[in-house]
């Protein structure tokens, strides 16, 4: 498998616990931000070592936190982290994205998909 690594101009962020497939699918396109599990931590190292990157990260869903304010937490560690014009959200519905990030960060668009949606600053 080949891969097509450009700058950065889409993050994933999965929110599966066996996101494994989608993350493979993704990771060589854009940096991608998974969910920690058991499942997805074997994923991660696998592969980390099998196609030599470092472009994943794990986050942690906290006890009683609710999808948005961990879609809010992680978007703004996003925005920390890399430079983007698209976020896409995997496992998160445009109802569980809090408006005010859209806001603060210039989000222009709000895109639902069949997988969750996309956040556009373009």
């Amino acid at each position: 498998m080949s891969f097509d690594i450009r700058p950065e101009t889409s993050v994933a962020v999965l929110f599966y616990v066996d996101a494994g497939e989608r993350m493979e699918a993704l990771v060589g396109k854009m940096p991608v931000w998974v969910v920690d599990s058991a499942k997805n931590r074997d994923a991660v190292q696998r592969v980390r070592s099998h196609y030599k990157l470092s472009n994943i990260t794990l986050f942690f869903d906290f006890e009683g936190e609710s999808k948005t304010s961990m879609c809010s937490r992680l978007i703004y560690d996003i925005s920390d982290h890399h430079e983007f014009s698209t976020i896409e959200l995997h496992g998160i519905a445009v109802a569980d994205v809090n408006q005010d990030i859209i806001t603060d960060l210039e989000f222009k668009r709000v895109v639902p998909t069949h997988y969750g949606c996309v956040l556009i600053k373009v």
